[in-house]
C-alpha cells in the first residue's frame, strides 16, 4: 500500500532487489542495473515498457534511440517539468536461434569474445503484474498532473484493459491508483455510513484512492521502425499528433487548476524528422 511518507530513494532501495517474477532473476544473473526513474514531480508522468540494452547499461530509462525520439519530442515542446520512468525496471530480453534451433552469437569486436545474441521483448502481463506495485507507489510519489503512457503495453498495465493505440492514440481517459490511508465507505445493504453491530456502531471503510489522466501516445521504438514510411497518418504523424494533444492536455489542465499554462511549443512531424535524422 503507498505510504505518504516514502520517498524515490526509498522506493527504490525497495524493489531493486526483488526477485518477484524471472526479469529480476535475470538481472541478478548478469549484473544488469535496475532502472529507476528520473526527472521531476508534478508535471507530465512518461511511463514506457521497460529498458532496452543501453538502458540496462547506463543505468537510465530511455538513452537509446527510443528514448532520444522521446527526450527530443519533448525538448521541442518545450516541456520543462517531467519525469521518465517504465513499466518495470528491468530489462526483458531473450536469446536469439537460428533456424535449426541453435543458439547465436557474434563477436565482440572490442575483446574477440563470442557473444551470445540477445534481443529485447516486451516485458509480459505477469512481469508487468509483478511490478505493479511498485509501478503504483512511483506514480503516487510523483503525483503527476499527466501521465502519458508509452505504447499498449504501458496504457494496458495502468489501465488493466487493452488499449488501441491507433485507435486511443493521444485520447485521454483516467484511472485509480491506490492512495495512503483509508476512506469511509457505505455498506452494501442499506448505503449507509453507519451500521450497528452486537451492539457496536462500526463505519466500513476502504483503501483510498486517486484518479490520474493518462493520454496513450505510440511507444518511441515503434516510431523508430517505421521512421521511413510515408504514407499518411504514419507513425511519426500518430507519435507528432499524440504527443501535441498530451501538452495541450496538460496546458489546459494547469490552467483549470492553477489559473496559468506551461509556455509549450507547437510540435511538427518535420521537426521530429529532422531531430531524428540528425542523432
Amino acid at each position: 500500500r503507498p505510504d505518504a511518507r516514502k520517498t524515490l530513494p526509498v522506493l527504490n532501495a525497495a524493489w531493486e532487489e526483488c526477485t518477484a517474477c524471472n526479469l529480476g532473476n535475470y538481472r541478478k544473473t548478469v549484473g544488469g542495473a535496475f532502472v529507476a526513474g528520473e526527472g521531476q514531480p508534478g508535471g507530465i508522468m512518461f511511463i514506457g515498457e521497460g529498458p532496452g540494452k543501453e538502458e540496462e547499461t547506463a543505468g537510465r530509462p530511455f538513452v537509446g534511440q527510443p528514448g532520444r525520439i522521446l527526450r527530443s519530442a519533448i525538448e521541442l515542446l518545450g516541456i520543462t517539468r517531467y519525469y521518465i520512468t517504465n513499466t518495470v525496471p528491468c530489462r526483458s530480453c531473450m536469446q536469439d536461434y537460428d533456424g535449426e534451433g541453435q543458439p547465436k552469437y557474434r563477436k565482440d569486436f572490442k575483446t574477440g569474445v563470442q557473444m551470445p545474441v540477445i534481443f529485447d521483448l516486451p516485458p509480459s502481463t505477469a512481469q508487468m503484474s509483478a511490478c505493479r506495485q511498485r509501478l503504483q507507489e512511483e506514480i503516487y510519489i510523483i503525483d503527476p498532473a499527466l501521465i502519458v503512457s508509452l505504447g499498449p503495453s504501458a496504457a494496458a498495465a495502468l489501465s488493466g484493459r487493452a488499449v488501441s493505440i491507433q485507435s486511443e492514440n493521444g485520447v485521454a481517459f483516467s484511472v485509480s491508483i491506490p492512495g495512503a490511508g483509508r476512506r469511509a465507505s457505505l455498506t452494501d445493504k442499506k448505503q449507509a455510513w453507519v451500521r450497528k453491530v452486537r451492539g457496536e456502531f462500526l463505519v466500513p471503510n476502504e483503501q483510498s484512492t486517486v484518479e490520474y489522466l493518462i493520454v496513450p501516445v505510440l511507444h518511441p521504438q515503434f516510431v523508430s521502425c517505421k521512421r521511413r514510411d510515408e504514407r499518411w497518418q504514419n507513425p511519426v504523424q500518430m507519435f507528432v499528433e499524440g504527443m501535441r494533444k498530451a501538452s495541450s492536455t496538460y496546458n489546459r489542465y494547469m490552467f483549470e487548476v492553477y489559473g496559468f499554462q506551461q509556455v509549450h511549443r507547437d510540435l511538427t512531424t518535420d521537426d521530429l524528422q529532422r531531430a531524428m535524422d540528425n542523432e
